[in-house]
């Protein structure tokens, strides 16, 4: 499969992921506003955050998918991997914090700001893969 098919798919599912994630995000602000306190949000939310959670993977092997060959050559498109690739670990890093540490507020609009940059650079990566 052409790496294009897989930087596009990745960029669908990451646009996906980041719909999810602002769902998710509308039914805390919620839960908060009725007065939940932070540890007990999990428990609050409806069962389809889960896609949001699990989703996560589908999105970091799609992304591996193109990223890996890419790390190989010298080309615009590898900085734009290595980029890639780090803001996937914080991503996730910042995603998996927030199930540990009851959803701390800080991380919110962090966690959403990756989430942008990826997709960013998911675009600038299909718009460099046209040039090579």
């Amino acid at each position: 499969v052409d790496r294009r098919i897989w930087l596009i798919l990745a960029a669908v599912l990451t646009l996906a992921q980041l719909i999810a994630g602002t769902q998710v995000r509308e039914q805390i602000d919620a839960l908060l506003h009725l007065g939940i306190e932070r540890p007990n949000l999990l428990v609050g939310l409806p069962e389809w955050w889960k896609f949001h959670r699990s989703g996560s993977w589908l999105v970091l092997v799609t992304q591996l998918i193109w990223i890996a060959p890419e790390l190989r050559k010298k080309t615009t498109i590898k900085t734009i991997a290595q980029w890639s690739l780090a803001l996937i670990a914080v991503q996730m890093t910042s995603g998996v914090t927030f199930v540990l540490l009851a959803m701390p507020a800080i991380l919110q609009p962090l966690h959403l700001l990756l989430a942008v940059g990826l997709l960013l650079l998911n675009f600038w990566a299909i718009l460099a893969s046209r040039e090579a």
